[in-house]
């Protein structure tokens, strides 16, 4: 049986696909339809890219 973790918040967030780091820098920024917001952002340990979808919650 596993052992949940001890610190959730460790293990929260957005994590690299190749390295597994945390660390991101936002390359641009931009508004998608529907009141999404779209980033794309790359990895500061590898450099590896990734896009992210966002939308507000509770307005």
């Amino acid at each position: 049986m596993r052992e949940s973790p001890k610190d959730p918040v460790e293990y929260a967030g957005l994590r690299c696909r190749k390295c597994g780091d945390q660390r991101f820098r936002v390359i641009y920024t931009r508004a998608a339809p529907g009141g999404k917001i779209i980033r794309r952002r790359a990895c500061r340990a590898c450099g590896s890219r990734i896009t992210t979808w966002e939308r507000m919650v509770g307005i």
